[in-house]
């Protein structure tokens, strides 16, 4: 979780791929022309009320943003903190309005009067201690490659612990409007246009996904904030001694452990699409607009839409905003609306869709080979996820070089023996003509099934031992509708735990060193909670 605006900052993004093309955007602000002073800062402990807003005023003259240089008092400022927010400070700040007129002397404004034209950007204050869970020069990497698509907020300036971003009247999606079966298939369209920017930045070789990486790095960052919690709070350690930690290790291990034999491509993930980080727009287009990329980065389908449905729990502006309510999770005729319209955007963007790859029969083996995996993940290190993720590889391409040919199943290509035991497992393959991709990620294997004009036009831009057995044409390789659904159900539901631990490992870390008027340690108490209690359910699926 990190925000839920009343208001923010956002663009109506224009997607290459979509019939969006023509809705209209606000002046690009390029991400080079954005000034970075990395040894100014604000306060936020001794700075409050006027001070803050003549501390603002001067990091605005500072970084010369846009039409604030004639704005000389800073106490024409109105600075608004906006409710919700449980990792960042934020600000609306408002100044006096501005007036905008061409060369002729004519407004570019012609429908409202001068005097109305709003100064508005927001101001970001990072919460103290989030360096320890959030990379800013990650975050800043992933926000200047999503300006450039005009996606996402633009950045205005960049200072040592925040950053004035855009600011856009709109409206914060609520609890009721992300179950609504409409917008549910909306937010379900643009969370797949987001995954497709893998195709556009591909993430390196040997890419942990992001989940994993912030689990192996913050299980020790949560430990030792469980032992500061229990000296300073004695109330709160048989809590702690009731809930048994120790246990709850071991149980994350044996979960990963199960989820190695499940398919879920990596993508680009926002990885917190709760209903405060979805906007829609007051304009006529009423698009939704996801925003705050403070966790973003390349994870599992399977993470991200997961973590979405048990973003479905939460009321973040109730009484006690960290109580989730799991009765609220999507049903699976709610899930299926979803994942529907996720599959249909993937086609009308790509031409093709996933299609999972039947590794059944190697589920023993892999469970085998997984086993030398040392037990106790409380002893875990991030050195020690790193080489678990380097047996898992090694694992998939001896399953490769022993029977390639067995990775095929009807109407579903595969590499040739050649590519796959001599490529590592992090290779991307792709077509002369864009059409065609086969991955293999990690132990996890998909097939992005081509469309394309002419079934034996585009299978000769491949190699004769990749070329494939087409389906009906319409993107699905021969896999049946009914088929891609059930997998990706199960797939979403087993990745859903991984939301729960993580969030969960978050909400102690919070719980030592936000200053934030949350109860971070309930919240985690929920988050795992949730973790055990659907644990069996979900794994069985």
């Amino acid at each position: 979780p990190a925000v839920c605006h009343q208001y923010a900052p956002h663009r109506p993004p224009v997607s290459k791929r979509s019939s969006l093309s023509g809705l209209k955007v606000l002046p690009v602000i390029r991400p080079e022309a954005v000034r970075h002073l990395e040894d100014e800062e604000i306060d936020l402990l001794n700075l409050k009320g006027d001070q803050l807003a003549k501390r603002t005023l001067e990091l605005l003259h500072l970084m010369d943003v846009e039409d604030w240089a004639e704005v000389t008092d800073h106490s024409s400022l109105d600075l608004f903190r906006i409710s919700g927010a449980m990792t960042n400070c934020i600000f609306l700040v408002t100044g006096p309005p501005r007036v905008v007129v061409t060369a002729a002397g004519d407004d570019k404004y012609e429908d409202l009067a001068p005097a109305s034209i709003p100064r508005k950007v927001l101001l970001r204050v990072y919460g103290i201690g989030l360096e320890s869970l959030i990379s800013r020069d990650s975050e800043l990497h992933w926000l200047r490659n999503l300006s450039t698509m005009d996606i996402g907020p633009s950045l205005l300036g960049i200072f040592k612990n925040g950053r004035f971003e855009q600011y856009v009247e709109s409206t914060t999606l609520t609890k009721e409007d992300i179950r609504h079966p409409r917008t549910s298939r909306h937010i379900a369209h643009r969370m797949c246009e987001l995954h497709n920017i893998v195709n556009i930045f591909p993430p390196p070789e040997k890419c942990i996904p992001q989940t994993q990486e912030n689990i192996a790095r913050w299980i020790p960052l949560a430990m030792a904030a469980i032992e500061k919690i229990c000296l300073e709070d004695p109330e709160k350690r048989a809590v702690v001694d009731a809930f048994d930690f120790d246990k709850l290790l071991v149980e994350i291990e044996e979960v990963y452990r199960e989820l190695t034999t499940v398919h879920s491509p990596l993508v680009f993930a926002h990885n917190d699409t709760q209903y405060g980080n979805i906007l829609r727009t007051l304009d006529d287009s009423g698009e939704l607009v996801v925003i705050d990329f403070e966790y973003a980065g390349y994870n599992t389908r399977g993470f991200d839409i997961g973590n979405h449905f048990c973003e479905w729990t939460a009321d973040y502006h109730s009484d006690r905003p960290s109580v989730l309510h799991p009765d609220r999770y999507p049903s699976k005729s709610e899930q299926l609306n979803f994942l529907e319209a996720y599959m249909e955007a993937e086609i009308a963007m790509c031409g093709y869709h996933l299609t999972a790859i039947n590794l059944t029969k190697y589920a023993k083996k892999r469970r085998s080979l997984t086993s030398a995996i040392a037990s106790g993940l409380g002893k875990v290190t991030l050195s020690a996820f790193q080489a678990t993720s380097a047996l898992l590889k090694r694992s998939s391409n001896e399953l490769q070089r022993e029977d390639p040919k067995s990775q095929g199943t009807s109407g579903i290509s595969t590499m040739s023996t050649d590519s796959a035991a001599s490529t590592d497992a992090n290779t991307t393959f792709v077509s002369s003509n864009g059409t065609g991709l086969e991955r293999i990620y990690s132990n996890q294997s998909t097939v992005l099934e081509g469309k394309g004009n002419s079934s034996a036009e585009s299978d000769r831009s491949l190699p004769r031992s990749r070329r494939r057995e087409r389906g009906g044409g319409d993107g699905s390789g021969g896999v049946s509708k009914a088929e891609i659904l059930d997998s990706m159900y199960k797939e979403v539901n087993k990745f859903a735990l991984t939301s729960h631990i993580m969030w969960g490992l978050w909400g102690l870390i919070q719980a030592t060193q936000s200053e934030i008027d949350f109860d971070y340690f309930e919240y985690s108490l929920q988050r795992l909670s949730e973790f055990r209690r659907r644990r069996d359910e979900f794994m069985a699926l």
